[in-house]
């Protein structure tokens, strides 16, 4: 089987920036259920968590503060 790479949404890396899941240095990528947050500059790579949980998580962050 096949893993699918997908870039999150510029919204959806906004929100994890402001959440501090990454950083400025950094991108998210769905592969299947998993976000990876991933260095464009060292290409090192990271799991933050389940695509449900992160996603979910950053949302919730975003609307308290």
């Amino acid at each position: 089987m096949e893993q699918v790479e997908e870039r999150l949404s510029l919204d959806e890396l906004k929100r994890l920036r402001a959440s501090g899941d990454i950083n400025e240095n950094e991108i998210a990528i769905k592969i299947d259920d998993i976000v990876i947050a991933e260095n464009v500059v060292t290409r090192e790579r990271r799991m933050l968590g389940y695509t449900n949980e992160i996603l979910r998580e950053s949302n919730k962050r975003l609307l308290k503060g």
